[in-house]
């Protein structure tokens, strides 16, 4: 504790803003680099395909002569990727990580109202983040969908917590998930009228550009190149089966069982209005949907990094055990993807075994135990929970 006692005390000598801008000048900053480095394919594969939309061509097949891959995102992601495609690339590529960075810190700080807390869980998601903002990724940007849809039903804001998971399905189809939040609150019918109308809305924006039967062909190949994509087994529950026992079974028997596992805590109705039980389970959420997503790569795990951040700093003290959890968590799932983790472990053992992964599942193993076991009052851990959500007494 007196480790934890000397990083707490550093923390308090800096405010909420001073990490705020540094963490979002960091994103543009990262965004830069890669233009320097000419390593901007993952940014020209989100940039280009309004292009091809516009000319109602289908977005599901190869264009080198824009980017190597296949674009994998939405029709509806291609189209609301616009005001960034049409700027220059190096100035998009920069915007485009300044909103990823914004977006997730302002949904810290609508969920951690302390401004150490906001700091801590920052910090606890920085190499995470940084791995996804190098590679110019959205996954900065979901994370924070997912927890504003969370922070915003928890103020009564349906319209924006709508808006929010809407924008999370077109930006990854679990972006879904945050849908669960609802049934903690009495607005949650209110809410899923609301979120229909917005999938709708923006299901059919893409007209705006294309007509209809264009749009069809793009989503039935959107389907199917999602469809083909699941079939991998990459840093996830599926990928750490396939490389430890050999398991060749359906992925969907794993995925299913972890459904059921995430879901389950819900028959506990009596829990739902507590602030304690609401917050693992947004952490739960953030674990699960990346755990048993068979394409989970390196710059998908700000998702369960900001998870984890939730978790720890739910609650009043922090246990020894739960301590070691985190640590693991940093210098396992985070550290190991970096040069500051030996070259041959990384490569003998972090890649081969799934090993990034590992921490997290076991966290979101705790998660749910706790989810079931733990009661207010009994456990005490880091921060007094009254610090933490906005409407806790």
């Amino acid at each position: 504790m007196q480790t934890m006692n000397k990083i707490l005390s550093f923390i308090h000598r800096f405010s909420f803003m001073q990490v705020a801008i540094a963490f979002i000048v960091l994103s543009g900053l990262l965004g830069l680099q890669q233009v320097l480095l000419h390593n901007i394919n993952n940014y020209l594969m989100f940039s280009k395909p309004i292009f091809n939309l516009i000319y109602g061509k289908d977005l599901y097949i190869e264009y080198p002569e824009f980017y190597f891959d296949i674009y994998k995102y939405s029709p509806t992601f291609a189209l609301l990727f616009a005001p960034f495609s049409i700027l220059p690339d190096s100035v998009g590529i920069i915007c485009w990580n300044l909103l990823n960075a914004t977006v997730f810190v302002v949904a810290i700080k609508q969920l951690f109202k302390n401004d150490q807390l906001c700091i801590f869980a920052i910090l606890i998601v920085l190499l995470e983040a940084i791995t996804s903002l190098q590679n110019l990724q959205s996954n900065c940007l979901l994370s924070g969908l997912i927890i504003l849809t969370y922070t915003n039903l928890k103020n009564k804001n349906i319209f924006w917590a709508a808006l929010c998971v809407s924008l999370a399905f077109y930006i990854k189809i679990y972006g879904i998930a945050a849908m669960a939040f609802a049934i903690f609150f009495k607005e949650k019918f209110k809410f899923g009228f609301v979120s229909g109308l917005f999938l709708i809305l923006l299901f059919l924006s893409p007209l705006l550009v294309l007509n209809y039967d264009s749009l069809l062909l793009n989503y039935k190949s959107w389907m199917s190149i999602v469809g083909v994509s699941a079939t991998g087994s990459q840093m996830s529950v599926m990928g750490i089966l396939h490389t430890w026992i050999g398991w060749e079974g359906s992925f969907s028997v794993i995925q299913i069982t972890g459904f059921l596992l995430v879901i389950t805590p819900l028959v506990q109705f009596n829990k739902w209005k507590e602030n304690y039980f609401q917050q693992l389970y947004v952490a739960s959420i953030l674990m699960f949907v990346v755990l048993f997503n068979q394409m989970a790569e390196s710059p998908t795990y700000i998702i369960p990094l900001a998870g984890v951040a939730i978790w720890f700093l739910s609650f009043e003290k922090a246990s020894s055990l739960d301590i070691g959890l985190l640590i693991f968590v940093l210098l396992l799932t985070s550290l190991s993807s970096t040069d500051l983790f030996p070259k041959y472990v990384r490569e003998h053992f972090v890649r081969p075994y799934t090993l990034k992964a590992l921490p997290v599942l076991i966290v979101w193993l705790r998660v749910q135990y706790q989810l079931w076991f733990d009661q207010e009052g009994i456990r005490y851990r880091l921060f007094s929970r009254a610090t933490v959500v906005s409407g806790t007494k």
